[in-house]
């Protein structure tokens, strides 16, 4: 909350009420520091408070020095410094000029529809961005969907205290909707909260199609640096990691053990504004999501983290695409099974039915990806969830038995793929065959049928003469080793090598 007063030479104290004045301190803060501005996180004794001067945060006084920030903040996204970054580079050449057009928003193109864009006009081109630097920034920074726009309404951008919050997800249209607000539709009754200090929230948030802030406010100088850190070269969009693949922001803030430990040693609450896909063009969701990050998923992120191989980040870095011509965000649903400690059954399930063999949509044949690398991956991560709650055991005899019965796991993981691969090679020449029994096993998991699937499993191993060390822990329990299940489900597939001349079907 915002107090007004006289606080040790400051006019105005934010106490850090909600994430709301959380934000809106880091990004004043930020802002302070850029213009070498005054203001002090101690009062009282107090270490959790932002003591500063009014004057020198109000936007309609200080209009160029906030717009001057924003254009450094988000100078990346800033049409018109790339303009001069392309034309003060060495390399310079028509092919970057047009690609650098094609991204151009309205007022770009309108300011320099008349211009060439070349070497020979460079000094005209920086002398033109100079001359209309403040409306070039101002309108980006406005519109662009990744900065004002994607936090706030801009109708509201350097106004006044509104009547309704200016924050997307609070701010609701009063024209239409004033009576519906309040108790017994008696406008009067409704409270609201809404400071010209929020206008700078969009100065707290991480850059990136998901933007985040973490509300870590048990002092000022933790909340900064846990924020400091999201805007750390490590989580840059452009750089690639050892697979070859751009960095994912929320894969590496939440993945990469060196970076959690900075921040993730503790519970926590994390805002996140995040993009979605809709109709095929992205777009912001029009609210504020809030995870809060328990000691289990630390503790499940943390394992994970330490996972030699990179294969589980290539695998859930990007969407999954579906017969349906859909796309599965798998890394948000992994996120948010881990956050909330879900398993990935109803994941695995529905990508296990999916990558069966059929029709898609247009009722032609299949030609998507089975998903069995990505099911593979997910299986690893499913099993540290199953695990979740043990990781925690801090007693020594329990710890041994735990690590006995993960090794046991670990080994009926390997039996149960190399089990499947055995099976593939005995009825290659029946490949409809394997097909029936893999479709009938992820029937039985997909309904929880686990007596079935039972059956289902010792009849094939009588058929096919292989024998499968793993089914009597299955036996035994099955909902603690269906990842197991999932694994052996997973192996048993027809490679596409093995059935090119498959014509001896099983009759």
């Amino acid at each position: 909350m915002e107090e007004k007063g006289n606080f040790s030479g400051y006019d105005r104290k934010l106490e850090f009420s909600d994430w709301r004045f959380s934000a809106a301190a880091v990004g004043i803060i930020r802002y302070l520091k850029y213009h070498k501005l005054n203001y002090s996180t101690e009062y009282n004794g107090r270490s959790d408070v932002l003591l500063y001067n009014f004057d020198d945060i109000d936007i309609s006084k200080n209009e160029e020095k906030y717009y001057d920030f924003a254009e450094e903040y988000f100078k990346d996204k800033m049409h018109h410094k790339r303009l001069e970054n392309l034309l003060n580079s060495e390399d310079f050449d028509e092919e970057k000029v047009k690609n650098l057009k094609s991204f151009w928003n309205t007022i770009m193109k309108n300011i320099f529809k008349n211009d060439e864009i070349s070497i020979k006009n460079k000094d005209k081109i920086l002398l033109k961005i100079s001359d209309n630097k403040l409306e070039l920034i101002k309108k980006t920074f406005e519109g662009a969907k990744s900065m004002y726009s994607k936090f706030c309404n801009p109708s509201c951008m350097g106004k006044e205290k509104q009547k309704i919050c200016r924050l997307l997800g609070y701010y609701v249209d009063q024209g239409r909707k004033t009576k519906s607000l309040s108790f017994n539709w008696d406008y009067n009754t409704y409270v609201y909260e809404d400071y010209c200090e929020f206008d700078y929230i969009p100065f707290a948030f991480s850059k990136g199609d998901s933007s985040f802030f973490i509300n870590n406010n048990f002092s000022t100088d933790m909340l900064l640096k846990s924020n400091d850190y999201l805007t750390d070269k490590n989580l840059d969009l452009d750089e690639k990691n050892s697979v070859g693949i751009f960095k994912n922001f929320k894969l590496n803030l939440f993945f990469t053990t060196k970076n959690v430990s900075r921040f993730l040693d503790y519970e926590v609450e994390i805002i996140s504004k995040n993009m979605q896909i809709k109709n095929g063009k992205k777009e912001n969701k029009e609210y504020f999501e809030t995870m809060f990050l328990r000691n289990s998923a630390i503790r499940i992120f943390e394992k994970i983290s330490n996972i030699k191989d990179d294969n589980i980040f290539k695998a859930i870095n990007s969407p999954c695409k579906l017969r349906t011509d859909e796309y599965e965000p798998i890394l948000d649903e992994v996120i948010d099974c881990i956050l909330y400690t879900k398993y990935l059954d109803y994941l695995i399930d529905k990508l296990l039915r999916d990558g069966s063999k059929g029709k898609n949509k247009d009722n032609k044949e299949n030609k998507i990806d089975n998903h069995s690398f990505l099911i593979s991956q997910l299986i690893r991560i499913n099993q540290k969830i199953y695990e979740g709650v043990d990781i925690m055991v801090n007693n020594k005899k329990e710890k041994e038995q735990l690590e006995k019965e993960e090794k046991q796991m670990n080994f009926n993981l390997f039996n149960a793929r190399e089990s499947a691969e055995k099976v593939v090679f005995k009825l290659k020449d029946t490949p409809r065959k394997i097909d029936a029994y893999r479709n009938k096993l992820i029937s039985c998991l997909t309904f929880k049928d686990y007596e079935k699937f039972s059956v289902t499993l010792l009849q094939l191993s009588s058929y096919s003469s292989v024998t499968f060390d793993f089914a009597y822990y299955l036996f035994k329990d099955f909902e603690k080793n269906k990842n197991v299940a999932y694994t052996f489900v997973n192996a048993l597939r027809v490679k596409e090598d093995n059935n090119k001349n498959g014509n001896n079907e099983n009759k």
